[in-house]
């Protein structure tokens, strides 16, 4: 069964990603979680076609200080 709750997280802090994946999954199991570091990654999965993954909803935690680029160019660019 889908999740109707999906969670990107993009950070280019390896360890950063590991704790917030972690942490979501203790607070409920069932939420679908992808972690990327970086932009560019995040635009190649965007553009796949992941099934298994979009719920109703998704949420998006950016970094605010991500080497290639901000947070708030990030938000422009994905949108």
């Amino acid at each position: 069964m889908k999740s109707k709750i999906g969670i990107v997280i993009i950070d280019d802090n390896e360890l950063d990603l590991m704790i917030a994946e972690r942490l979501i999954a203790k607070v409920d199991s069932s939420l679908n979680v992808k972690t990327f570091s970086s932009i560019k990654a995040t635009h190649s999965w965007l553009d796949e076609d992941d099934t298994d993954f979009f719920a109703q909803k998704v949420v998006f935690f950016i970094d605010i200080y991500l080497s290639e680029s901000n947070g708030f160019e990030a938000v422009h660019e994905i949108l």
